[in-house]
């Protein structure tokens, strides 16, 4: 079976990834981490995987954050995927949820800021992964404030 987390590089994400992987760990299970990055250069450096100044590069954003995951789980298996630059949070949910599928996961782990009272938030693109998949779920709600994936030190 699979520990499942979907990643973008936020600080929020990679507190899940750090917490995923301690799970698969304990549990002796596969971790895989997927990426579904819109085509689209203004998010891109809006999420830190560009800079300013550059356009946008498959390569380059994929490079980036197999490196973010890599400093955080190194024996994560790393899946990205480009997608059209207009595809809504929906979609980009429906791929991650086709790939957590291909990956038999068996637990998914997201982050999520904005959970309030919700079991399973819906409202995010982690939680739309998860709300669809029947899978064990675990929601990180809270970033470790030390922590930024675009600081180099880390």
């Amino acid at each position: 079976m699979t520990v499942f987390v979907p990643y973008d590089g936020t600080p929020i994400s990679t507190d899940a990834l750090s917490r995923a992987q301690s799970l698969a760990e304990q549990s002796d299970e596969r971790l895989v981490v997927a990426t579904v990055a819109p085509h689209n250069r203004r998010e891109a450096v809006e999420y830190g995987w560009l800079a300013d100044d550059e356009s946008f590069d498959t390569e380059t954003v994929r490079t980036r954050l197999a490196v973010r995951v890599d400093r955080v789980a190194p024996a994560a298996e790393f899946v990205f995927e480009v997608a059209d630059g207009r595809i809504s949070a929906g979609g980009i949910a429906r791929e991650l949820r086709d790939i957590a599928r291909a990956a038999d996961a068996s637990m998914v782990v997201v982050g999520s800021e904005n959970v309030g009272r919700q079991v399973r938030p819906s409202n995010t693109v982690a939680g739309r992964v998860a709300a669809r998949l029947e899978t064990d779920l675990y929601v990180v709600q809270t970033a470790d404030a030390g922590f930024h994936p675009l600081h180099e030190g880390h």
